[in-house]
Parts: structure tokens; C-alpha cells; sequence
């Protein structure tokens, strides 16, 4: 009796290792599903969903002060409402300009927390969405445009677009060929599309500003900020200089808005 105890407590001992391994790979499995999910993005999405049902949906933005309180306005430069650099881009005007933004935001961001990570990506957007803002200054100080606001994330989404650019630039080697023919197809038909769109289609209505300013941080900024598969001589003064040169017209922008 005494034997045939310890053989099955050998045997429960035995089924308890086997098991342990079992349960740790399901969890690093879980992990790497959770790690594919663009988490950021989709959270993103669904609040300019919310935002636009909420309030833009059917309603004039002009006729609600507190909306229009969210959006940029470059001739208040309270500090007080210095909010408004990032609030603007939680709102939108119409569905084809909500629905644009979404898919673009979803496709590239989706992508770029693939290959980065969430928090990385969460960084890039929300510099490219700021300084599309301060551009937005630049442009209305320099062209004597006033009583205008800015809303809609094209800015934060041009961010993205751009730092795909960087992402080639920081990892030419190392992305699988397939994944860098993609990269490059992506960004050529985006570079074509807004240089046709632009010459053939402008339209007042539309940001230009913005669109430069959030695809100038979005690259600039993602050097920093985005993962460096192995390192290339030369790319530490690289990152050092994108990095230093963002922080300038940040400061620049800044400057411009507040004196």
C-alpha cells in the first residue's frame, strides 16, 4: 500500500510538470494574440464614433458652443485652452471625413502597432496631432485667416503614414522583403494619390496645414519612438538629429501660438 502511494503520488507530481509547461505556452500564446490586436487604434475608432453620434451626427457645430470649444481655434491662444491642440481631432465634420480617418486610422495604425508597439504608436499619433495644430498657427498667421476652427485626426493619421516612412528607413534590412514591398507600395501610392488630389482637387475646406504639419512629427518623431530592429552605423546621429529637429518646431510652434 505504502509502494503503490508513492508510485501515484510520483505520478501526480509527474502530471503536474507536464501540465505547468502546457499552461505557460497557452499563456505566451494569449499574449502574442493580445499583442497582434491593435489596441490603441481600435480605441481610437470607437471614441470618433461616439464623439461624431454624439454630437456631430445631424447637428450644426456652429450652433454648439460646447462642441465648439473642442475645436481648434487659432485665433484663441488663451492657455487655458490649450486642450484644444488635441480635441480638435476627436471631432468630425461629416461621415465620408469620420469614415476616411477610421479606415486609415485602423489600416496604417493597425500595421505600425504590429510592428512597434501600442504605446509607441500612441506617442507618434499624438505628436502628429499637436503640431498639425501649431502648423495650422503658422498658416493662418502667414495668410491672415481668421475666425476659423480645425477638427478631424487627418493630421494624426498623415503622422502615421509618414512614420512608415521612417520605419523603412530604420529597418530596411531587417523587414521581411515582402512586408518592405508593401511599406513601399503603401507609401508611393499615398505620396501620388495626395500630389494628384492636391493638383487636380483642392479644396478650401480641407487642412492642408495639418496634413503637413502631423506627417512632419509623424516622421520626425517615430525615430525616436519606434523599435530599431539592429542598430546601422550611422543611425544613432540620425535619431539624434530627428529627434533634436522636432523639439525645435515644437518649441518653434509654440512660441508662435503664445507670442
Amino acid at each position: 500500500m505504502i509502494e503503490e502511494g508513492k508510485q501515484s503520488q510520483q505520478q501526480q507530481e509527474q502530471h503536474l510538470v507536464l501540465t505547468v509547461p502546457s499552461r505557460s505556452k497557452q499563456m505566451t500564446q494569449l499574449k502574442q494574440w493580445i499583442s497582434v490586436i491593435p489596441i490603441y487604434s481600435l480605441t481610437m475608432v470607437a471614441i470618433y464614433i461616439g464623439m461624431y453620434l454624439q454630437y456631430c451626427y445631424h447637428q450644426d457645430i456652429d450652433q454648439q458652443p460646447s462642441i465648439l470649444d473642442l475645436t481648434f481655434q487659432s485665433d484663441d491662444r488663451s492657455p487655458s485652452k490649450i486642450y484644444r491642440l488635441y480635441t480638435y481631432s476627436l471631432l468630425h465634420s461629416n461621415n465620408s471625413h469620420l469614415i476616411n480617418n477610421c479606415i486609415a486610422q485602423l489600416f496604417f495604425g493597425g500595421l505600425l502597432e504590429y510592428h512597434s508597439s501600442s504605446w509607441r504608436v500612441t506617442i507618434v499619433h499624438t505628436s502628429s496631432i499637436v503640431f498639425g495644430a501649431l502648423v495650422v498657427t503658422m498658416h493662418n498667421q502667414i495668410y491672415h485667416i481668421h475666425d476659423s476652427y480645425l477638427l478631424g485626426v487627418s493630421g494624426g493619421v498623415y503622422g502615421l503614414l509618414s512614420s512608415l516612412v521612417t520605419t523603412l528607413i530604420l529597418n530596411y534590412h531587417e523587414l521581411n522583403p515582402y512586408l518592405r514591398m508593401y511599406y513601399l507600395i503603401v507609401v508611393g501610392l499615398w505620396l501620388i494619390s495626395d500630389i494628384l488630389c492636391y493638383v487636380y482637387y483642392y479644396d478650401d475646406h480641407l487642412s492642408y496645414a495639418a496634413h503637413l504639419g502631423g506627417a512632419a512629427s509623424g516622421f520626425l518623431s517615430s525615430f525616436l519612438c519606434y523599435q530599431n530592429i539592429k542598430q546601422q552605423r550611422g543611425e544613432p546621429i540620425l535619431i539624434f538629429i530627428a529627434t533634436l529637429l522636432n523639439v525645435l518646431l515644437f518649441i518653434f510652434g509654440f512660441v508662435v501660438l503664445y507670442y
